[in-house]
């Protein structure tokens, strides 16, 4: 059963039904400037394989790719997937992207993942909150090139939280776990598995820093 969701105020659980991941330019040459890069691959790459396996509708965006390539190979996201180049920061300032959200109707709730924290993807989730949606951003799957720039973004959207306004941070398990609910979910084993993949990377997320 699909719950309905008050975008006033923070939503208080996740739905698959309701929700819409959106990837934000992890690129090629642009990824490797990002702090905890390898960490953000991790992540990412769990999430697009996540909405694989819930049969969550994904979009993908990419920088300007004839100067910073195109979304990373290692995240194997589909070939169907739904990606277009832009120039402006904002991913909603790309009027496919736009289109292809109202083609997912009921779909009110944007997992929003990629870098950099405090450009493309902070004005993503403002735009986004203007559209009527409620942003969750994944705090350990986004990222920027200085730490600083991170922190003051994700402290941002903690405020804008705070104010009532629909953008909420989670991280990547949390997110996943709580569709899932519990282990009579069709999907635990799978997503259990993807959640259990070991970090090849030496760099840890922010937290643990």
């Amino acid at each position: 059963m699909v719950k309905s969701t008050t975008l006033e105020s923070n939503i208080l659980r996740l739905y698959k039904e309701q929700s819409v991941f959106m990837l934000c330019d992890i690129q090629e040459r642009f990824h490797p400037r990002m702090q905890n890069a390898d960490h953000l691959e991790y992540r990412a790459k769990q999430l697009v394989s996540a909405s694989q396996i819930l049969k969550i509708p994904l979009i993908a965006t990419e920088q300007y790719p004839k100067v910073f390539g195109h979304t990373l190979t290692s995240l194997k996201v589909p070939k169907e997937t739904p990606t277009f180049a832009k120039t402006d920061f904002s991913m909603m300032a790309v009027p496919e992207v736009i289109q292809t959200l109202k083609e997912h109707k009921n779909r009110n709730v944007v997992i929003l993942f990629g870098c950099e924290t405090h450009i493309c993807v902070q004005q993503t989730a403002l735009d986004l909150i203007e559209h009527g949606y409620h942003v969750v951003v994944v705090v350990d799957a986004v990222s920027s090139a200085r730490p600083l720039d991170h922190k003051v973004a994700t402290l941002r959207f903690s405020s804008l939280s705070a104010q009532g306004k629909p953008i909420t941070l989670m991280s990547t398990e949390a997110i996943l776990f709580d569709y899932l609910r519990g282990k009579s979910n069709p999907h635990f084993k799978q997503i259990s598995a993807l959640c259990n993949e070991k970090h090849a990377g030496k760099t840890p997320p922010y937290s643990e820093q």
